[in-house]
């Protein structure tokens, strides 16, 4: 399921967000460039599959003192 959701995210442009996905932004340009919209669609698939696969990394980004503060 939620591969799906990526799959249709990703084809319409909803995952990247700028500040919202400072994750990828970083993960993304520390990579080599990406030479056309097929190696950025790539390159951020692959990034939010390894998060589909770290439900412990995505549980510290709301563990954040930060976030704590928010709520």
């Amino acid at each position: 399921m939620a591969e799906a959701w990526l799959e249709q995210a990703v084809a319409v442009g909803k995952v990247f967000a700028g500040a919202m996905n400072a994750d990828l932004k970083a993960t993304i340009t520390a990579q080599a460039p990406s030479r056309t919209k097929g190696d950025l669609k790539k390159a951020t698939v692959s990034h939010l599959r390894r998060l589909l696969n770290s439900p412990q990394r995505i549980m510290r980004y709301f563990q954040h003192p930060k976030l704590h503060d928010a709520a």
